[in-house]
């Protein structure tokens, strides 16, 4: 039975990536440039977002990590995701309008709340 969960595990997770190779081709081309993140929009699309979310939900599937403290670490994950997404947005776009010496000068301060829980970023 365990086997048969994990291949539904699989097919959910090819699902997902799908999901975000059709958002990410539907992105406009300020979110391809590479800015001071060292990374695009698209990158952390395509990346970022499955590179921070794989191992949790991997363990939380597995049985190795307990659902609440799984939901935490994903919530942690995506809502740092989406603030350097949201950060590497704006830098594309003012790279695509004023070019990069502006944009490279750009410092991220990475202020995301943590809610209370430490150690949840890979």
């Amino acid at each position: 039975r365990g086997q048969e969960f994990m291949h539904y595990w699989q097919w959910a997770w090819c699902r997902f990536l799908d999901r975000l190779h059709w958002s990410a081709g539907s992105m406009p081309a300020s979110t391809r440039i590479v800015s001071a993140l060292n990374t695009s929009a698209q990158q952390l699309l395509l990346e970022g977002l499955p590179e921070a979310l794989k191992p949790i939900l991997h363990s939380v599937v597995a049985g190795k990590r307990e659902m609440q403290d799984g939901f935490r670490a994903v919530w942690n994950a995506t809502l740092i995701t989406l603030q350097l997404l949201e950060t590497a947005v704006v830098l594309g776009e003012e790279a695509q309008k004023f070019g990069n010496r502006r944009v490279s000068r750009a410092i991220f301060h990475g202020d995301i709340p943590y809610m209370g829980v430490r150690d949840y970023t890979f």
